[in-house]
């Protein structure tokens, strides 16, 4: 895939702009600082291609599984989904989006029309890789939902859109497997706003500030987000040793 090219920061940063618009104009206002998200956005894209090449550099015969391209794309992407659905299966609005609206946004360009798609596919297999669970998004979703009032149709639909496209299973879909996904998850866990922060640290923080935020939805009538909220803590309570092991195998790689 020598002839294709990639989304650059400043391409990033339009997209996150439009799909910003785009949220407002449909009355959605889950993402109450664009700029700071955006920061978030291209801060991980730029880390997770610093892993990479640092991954490879110590590690050259990787090289099979592992394409920079592909991890800082995926980095750069891999909340996108939060401007549709907040933290509520923002993974699979934002691997739908990749697939629906990746070449709109110029994500990938170049090469040939399976080029560019077998680069949206391998760009959308990272982005499930933080606290999704296989326990919820198993063979029995929507009924094992955690956040029952985000399992839409429209959501169940696009995940069986997603599990067809990427040639996933239900218990395949929601695991950082592939080394670019356990590198994207790493750059995220470890990315806060363009600051380095050890993955346990940033983990705690959720856990520090999420009920604060919680608090603060149900103060302004919004029960809706204060439980989904509270639901995602105990949903990365228990990711959070599957984050950790997927993020100890990018450690050791770096060493």
């Amino acid at each position: 895939m020598a002839n294709l090219t990639y989304i650059t920061e400043e391409g990033m940063r339009e997209v996150i702009q439009t799909e910003a618009a785009r949220a407002k104009a449909e009355g959605k206002s889950y993402i109450e600082n664009s700029t700071g998200f955006g920061n978030h956005l291209t801060g991980t894209k730029k880390k997770a291609r610093d892993i990479g090449e640092t991954v490879l550099s110590k590690n050259p015969g990787l090289g099979y599984c592992l394409d920079l391209n592909v991890v800082e794309a995926a980095g750069g992407v891999h909340d996108i989904g939060k401007f549709q659905c907040t933290d509520a299966y923002h993974e699979i609005e934002g691997a739908y989006m990749v697939m629906t609206r990746g070449e709109e946004w110029g994500l990938v360009r170049g090469g040939t029309q399976a080029e560019r798609r077998q680069a949206l596919i391998r760009i959308a297999s990272c982005l499930p890789g933080d606290a999704a669970l296989v326990e919820e998004l198993g063979d029995d979703f929507p009924r094992t939902a955690a956040y029952p009032e985000f399992a839409t149709e429209q959501i169940v639909r696009e995940y069986e859109f997603l599990l067809k496209e990427l040639g996933l299973s239900k218990t395949a879909f929601p695991q950082p497997f592939t080394l670019e996904a356990k590198i994207a998850c790493f750059a995220d866990f470890t990315d806060a706003t363009g600051d380095t922060t050890a993955v346990r640290e940033r983990i705690q923080g959720l856990y520090d500030t999420y009920p604060q935020r919680a608090q603060e939805a149900r103060q302004q009538g919004d029960s809706k987000k204060a439980n989904m909220i509270l639901h995602r803590i105990e949903l990365i309570k228990i990711a959070e040793p599957r984050i950790l092991e997927s993020c100890r195998v990018v450690e050791q790689l770096l060493k």
